[in-house]
């Protein structure tokens, strides 16, 4: 016979063992009037958000139809990824290049490419009366080009420039500096390139800043804007 010690703990451990188990439950949440609120808006936004892109796409294929004269400055590999993509908008596309890139322009789309040096192939640039100047040479000649172009244009003054530099900042006081008053500037940061937008620009990056833009270019910006809804 047991002690009566060992005998109360053999007991007590027999007792336990047959003793219901209590489970924890995890503590239920209940969502609040605010919370469902909350859930309602974010429904909203969401549907708001959809509704917005399909209005943007819907506006940039109306735009997109109407034809603009682009013209292209710096036939570079930017340059000639550029005419390609607004050739095959059916956009007309003229370039200006300080070598001859008379066969590359035929290639890309574009209706000719002159020579950037010569004052008569760049009277005859601005003489076709282009809506937009892309400016898509480099940074260490961008001020020179301005100040080749700055004669002629001062003859079609109420055209709109773009530039493509990734230093916004300095393109932004040149074209300020060496363009007439009239003239439009718009200032984008493309965030691709050849490589990058090889099959398509769209649900790419596209930065831009208009920072001057007379009412006898408005139209001209937003149509070319257009082409970049998507990105």
């Amino acid at each position: 016979m047991l002690p009566r010690p060992a005998a109360l703990l053999l007991l007590l451990t027999q007792l336990t063992a047959f003793a219901p188990k209590i489970c924890k439950r995890p503590p239920v949440k209940v969502r609040s009037e605010s919370d469902g609120r909350l859930l309602a808006v974010k429904a909203r936004e969401a549907e708001l958000r959809a509704q917005l892109a399909r209005v943007q796409r819907e506006k940039a294929e109306v735009l997109a139809k109407r034809r603009l004269k682009i013209g292209i400055v710096g036939f570079g590999r930017f340059g000639q990824f550029l005419s390609t993509k607004f050739a095959s908008y059916d956009h007309e596309i003229y370039g200006l290049s300080l070598s001859d890139r008379a066969n590359e322009a035929t290639k890309c789309g574009a209706k000719g490419c002159g020579r950037l040096d010569s004052s008569d192939d760049v009277e005859a640039f601005f003489e076709r009366k282009p809506d937009v100047v892309v400016l898509a040479c480099s940074i260490v000649s961008f001020e020179e080009t301005l100040q080749r172009l700055r004669p002629s244009l001062q003859k079609y003054p109420e055209t709109l420039f773009v530039d493509v530099l990734s230093v916004k900042e300095h393109a932004r006081e040149a074209l300020l500096k060496h363009l007439p008053a009239e003239t439009g500037v718009l200032c984008t940061h493309p965030m691709f390139g050849p490589d990058s937008a090889k099959s398509g620009w769209e649900n790419l990056a596209f930065v831009y800043d208009k920072v001057r833009v007379p009412e006898d270019t408005s139209d001209a910006c937003e149509r070319f804007s257009s082409l970049f809804e998507g990105a």
